[in-house]
């Protein structure tokens, strides 16, 4: 060994003798390490794995968006030069409203009176209830889901659709079903197609029937004394090709069959022909946020003629066609029979109500054929027919059902509804979303249809109720097309109007609604104030 020094040999015991009390001095991990002893380059690790996290997540909440967008079911169209917005000065009319049968009813959609002045409602379960005289009591007298059950029994008995049904009231454990499902807003298109949804309803007194429209399974008639039902439209019923020597195809979505069965109402002295919107063949009723937003042209309108039981179509292109009411004389017009004089049918996404020549368009030598009608006027931007022009436009709110009222009615002298020297007959509308300035949510999205891809793709469909404002709307128009008073609720106490609806004899005015759980009842009197 080679000699050192005194002081080389002190300074390695002392630098031994340093590193192994420092060695002694550190507790170790369970992996043997030393702990405290953080290895070359992790000291950016706790910020690293977050901002990773973070990218990846990003990376696939964007993935899932893009994915909707290009796979899901939105295609919307854009709203070229949309009218403006109007200003609706504030009233109180609707926000004292009584609320009938609060919690007994879910969505009573349409409202019919018969002829003992009872009520018949139609409900989100699938049934429809009557009322007696004083609005006490409720008893169901159709049931969609049991008819259709009934329907489908004797079909596989006999081998023949048809005849007479019974009102489906029978099938209590599948009407109580629907009833809690409903009840909990579980909307979905097999639950509704299972119960049925009646939509628009029409009472004729003679013969005593009830007519109604239910959003999956087509038209039915209900004897409102004897409660048997007859199946005069169902979905699948093929559309008859206008009568014409010209062979060019038709707009494809006239001939699918009927998805969304909305509104209807019976032409006078005809033995039971009809007119009725089917208001989109792309969505069921479950789905139809899809089709608002989208505020495609997919909406139709029908003739039923009851001496063939032939459906044939009026008018396509529609925005969520909806209301439907006859208007003028009736005469017989060719080879088309009787018919009046004209149709108002809502065209609902673009917050405005048609009005159709049903004489002009039953002239097969008028300038804009029938055929034409449905082949070239059925996409966006098209225009209307010849024989069809707007009733009226720019409406406060998102119409929905429509109906005639005669001034006369409701024991008093008339000109209350229409306003201070309006004596003739109005016609009142509900309107289920508000659309007047300083801001309409819809009439925005209707310009920007990529806003309206990116709700679609996060926000789930049942939520977008959520999205529409609270607030109670009906209309008053004169039979030119003049919006002569709103009736509002800003309060949104009884918000979602769909049917704005005058007693005959007690003069209270009814309101009914695809989603409230009551019917509202306003007095006319109240409206003075």
């Amino acid at each position: 060994m080679s000699p050192r020094t005194r002081s080389q040999a002190v300074g390695a015991g002392s630098s031994s003798t340093s590193s192994t009390a420092t060695a002694k001095g550190r507790p170790k991990g369970i992996n043997g390490e030393e702990e405290g002893v953080e290895e070359e380059g992790m000291g950016l690790l706790p910020f690293v794995t977050p901002f990773y996290v973070l990218l990846a997540l990003v990376v696939a909440v964007g993935s899932g968006i893009s994915h909707q967008i290009l796979h899901g079911p939105f295609h919307p169209v854009t709203w070229q030069d949309p009218p403006e917005l109007v200003v609706l000065p504030v009233n109180h009319n609707l926000e004292g409203a009584e609320h009938l049968f609060l919690n007994q009813v879910v969505g009573p959609e349409s409202i019919a009176l018969g002829s003992n002045d009872e009520l018949y409602l139609s409900l989100n379960d699938g049934r429809v209830v009557r009322t007696d005289s004083k609005y006490r009591h409720l008893t169901t007298v159709f049931f969609t889901g049991g008819v259709i059950k009934a329907e489908e029994a004797a079909a596989a008995a006999t081998g023949e659709a048809g005849g007479v049904l019974p009102n489906g009231e029978n099938e209590k454990e599948l009407m109580a079903w629907c009833s809690a499902e409903m009840d909990a807003m579980r909307f979905s298109t097999p639950t509704e197609t299972k119960c049925g949804r009646p939509l628009g309803l029409r009472f004729v007194a003679e013969p005593n029937l009830l007519y109604i429209a239910d959003a999956y399974h087509g038209i039915f008639t209900l004897d409102a004394t004897t409660l048997l039902v007859q199946h005069l439209v169902t979905p699948s019923a093929p559309s008859s090709r206008p009568s014409s020597s010209s062979s060019s195809p038709l707009h494809p979505g006239i001939a699918l069959p009927l998805r969304f069965t909305n509104d209807l109402d019976i032409i006078p002295n005809t033995g039971g022909d009809f007119l009725f919107s089917d208001s989109t063949w792309g969505w069921s009723r479950a789905e139809h946020a899809v089709d608002i937003l989208d505020g495609a042209p997919r909406g139709r309108l029908f003739r039923y003629v009851a001496s063939n039981k032939e459906i044939e179509p009026i008018i396509c292109g529609l925005h969520f066609a909806n209301g439907v009411q006859c208007l003028g004389e009736v005469k017989e017009v060719g080879s088309k029979g009787w018919l009046p004089h004209y149709v108002l049918v809502v065209d609902g996404t673009r917050f405005r109500i048609l009005k159709v020549d049903l004489w002009a368009w039953a002239d097969e030598g008028g300038e804009g054929g029938r055929e034409e009608a449905l082949r070239d006027y059925c996409g966006e931007g098209s225009g209307y027919p010849p024989f069809v022009s707007a009733f009226v436009e720019g409406l406060p709110g998102l119409p929905d059902n429509i109906r005639l009222h005669h001034q006369e009615e409701g024991g008093r002298e008339g000109g209350l509804l229409g306003g201070e020297g309006v004596e003739d007959d109005v016609l009142l509308f509900g309107m289920g979303a508000k659309n007047a300035q300083p801001f309409a949510l819809l009439q925005y999205l209707y310009q920007r249809p990529w806003l309206r891809l990116v709700l679609g793709a996060i926000v789930p469909l049942k939520y977008f109720h959520t999205f529409m404002p609270k607030y109670g709307l009906g209309g008053v128009l004169s039979l030119e097309g003049e919006l002569l008073r709103v009736l509002q609720d800003p309060s949104g106490r009884t918000p979602f109007v769909s049917e704005v609806h005058v007693h005959p004899k007690s003069g209270d005015l009814l309101l009914g609604s695809f989603r409230n759980r009551f019917v509202g009842k306003v007095t006319l009197s109240a409206l003075e104030q």
